[in-house]
């Protein structure tokens, strides 16, 4: 969990950063997920992907966080499949869940760039869904920023290849996207 807080009034979204907003106690226990839709599961799981993306290139990263971040977009990488093929798969769960504390880890020790201001932008001023903004964007601010910062290696953190490049995680983000529709569309 982090000391971020966001707050949307008037068409503006403002953050900030108290150490008051951190909870005393926080419970990861996959099962509590199984009843969460998948969608939201899936671009839940990518706007902290984002996190642990711009940790990399951040102004203040450090090798530490790059580490946990890496980490963190390998969980993703490798549990998001089997969250959309079968949505009750507690280790899935679970290793998006680990995914996704790295992402909280990761928002909270390093700035955030160029994704998160796009997306606060756009999520305040057209009151846009929050995960689902950071779902859409994140392919395109990775592309704009993989010619910026080459050293920044995301698709080594996945094991399959250069995930940073905006082909890669374009394809793995509609990837998900399809994956869930063909679920949803065997259920109905």
């Amino acid at each position: 969990m982090t000391p971020i807080w966001g707050i949307t009034e008037g068409g503006r979204k403002t953050t900030g950063r108290d150490a008051r907003v951190l909870p005393k106690t926080v419970l990861y226990d996959a099962t509590l997920t199984v009843t969460m839709p998948a969608q939201l599961s899936i671009t839940s799981a990518i706007n902290a992907m984002a996190h642990c993306v711009e940790a990399l290139y951040a102004k203040d990263a450090n090798p530490i966080i790059s580490l946990m971040a890496e980490d963190g977009i390998r969980a993703f990488a490798n549990s998001l499949p089997g969250v959309i093929q079968n949505p009750k798969d507690l280790d899935a769960r679970a290793q998006a869940q680990y995914g996704a504390w790295l992402g909280g880890v990761s928002l909270g020790a390093v700035g955030m760039a160029l994704h998160h201001k796009l997306c606060h932008t756009l999520g305040g001023s057209f009151n846009l869904p929050h995960a689902e903004t950071h779902t859409i964007v994140l392919p395109h601010a990775v592309a704009y920023n993989a010619q910026a910062v080459p050293e920044v290696n995301v698709e080594d953190c996945a094991g399959v290849g250069r995930f940073f490049r905006a082909p890669r995680i374009v394809r793995f983000s509609s990837d998900a996207g399809s994956a869930y529709v063909a679920q949803r569309n065997r259920h109905e």
